[in-house]
């Protein structure tokens, strides 16, 4: 097997490693900011026909399709990949219960459609907050309505880039030189990063 190949199965086994019942604990906290966000929007007397109309006419556009689509990379390829990383950290310690690494197709399956509806929800929430108009303080001028969840996309994206990126990328770029070394390990990757080197390392 060549060096790319062996990068490649290797970063497939931790992404299938990590596709498992953990993955349902993140998607019921992000469908659960989703489901406030429309209480929140529904509550200020807008109205959802004109969220889906002008969220319609937009994605069409392609319009607000990039961070749609980041989230659903996200969603798909980055969460799996957190989770395995949680796991190779947190397993040796006891702190990562044994039937959250289970796995199932209907897991699979449900995060998935969760991923999409996400995606599609992210469209929306941008909407909300352009059709919800300006108000103006002492301070600056925000929207009359803030979404959580796009507040949560916004504020996710420096810890993944300050954290969980270096820690794949060390992990890919180590296992590219020597592949047969047991010290390129992801969990010896983030063992080192976690305990002895800086995060702007390597």
């Amino acid at each position: 097997m060549t060096k790319s190949g062996a990068v490649i199965d290797a970063v497939n086994r931790y992404w299938q490693g990590g596709v498992n019942n953990g993955l349902i604990i993140v998607d019921a906290v992000v469908l659960c900011a989703c489901i406030v966000d429309c209480l929140r929007f529904a509550g200020s007397g807008s109205s959802f026909a004109s969220v889906l109309r002008v969220a319609s006419e937009a994605t069409v556009k392609g319009e607000s399709l990039v961070v749609a689509l980041a989230v659903l990379t996200f969603f798909i390829i980055a969460i799996p990949m957190v989770m395995a990383l949680l796991s190779a950290f947190l397993a040796p310690r006891g702190l990562w219960p044994q039937y959250l690494t289970r796995t199932s197709q209907r897991v699979v399956g449900f995060h998935l459609l969760l991923s999409v509806l996400f995606a599609i929800f992210t469209i929306s929430a941008i909407t909300m907050e352009l059709l919800s108009g300006y108000a103006k303080d002492e301070h600056s001028v925000k929207y009359n309505f803030g979404s959580i969840w796009l507040g949560c996309v916004f504020l996710g994206k420096p810890v993944y880039v300050a954290y969980i990126s270096p820690i794949i990328r060390k992990f890919v770029v180590r296992f590219t030189a020597d592949p047969t070394h047991a010290g390129h390990t992801l969990k010896e990757v983030v063992k080192e990063i976690g305990t002895e080197e800086s995060i702007g390392g390597q």
